[in-house]
């Protein structure tokens, strides 16, 4: 998953370039992150406070832009400066961002109850 905790550091230490300088872009995915009551919340928001924190930048959630994935996405491989999570980090997505975490491990499933679904075959 995308965050940049592993390149801010790095970033920190470049007295030209600074974590404040990077525009931060998430997406509503509980619960790594969401805004509940008009605050962003989630786990993956805390670890990045936590970074900020650590790093002695004066920075807080309020920086971060909450937009529709496809939208964050397409900012992040268009404009330079922006981070985005929390995302799949895939095969294909390798090469195209600087990752750092993971924030989480997982796969995404579908389930439904057992009564009101015939799977039979992969095609179903």
């Amino acid at each position: 998953m995308i965050i940049s905790t592993a390149i801010m550091p790095s970033l920190a230490a470049d007295q030209s370039f600074s974590a404040k300088d990077l525009t931060y872009v998430t997406e509503q995915y509980p619960p790594y992150n969401f805004q509940q009551y008009g605050k962003l919340q989630g786990i993956s928001v805390d670890l990045l406070e936590k970074v900020w924190e650590r790093m002695g930048v004066d920075l807080d959630r309020n920086v971060i832009k909450v937009v529709p994935w496809t939208e964050g996405y397409q900012r992040t491989l268009e404009e330079n400066d922006t981070v985005l999570f929390t995302t799949f980090r895939l095969p294909e997505r390798e090469k195209l961002f600087k990752w750092a975490g993971p924030v989480a491990s997982g796969r995404d499933v579908l389930l439904v109850k057992r009564d009101n679904i015939s799977i039979e075959k992969q095609e179903d």
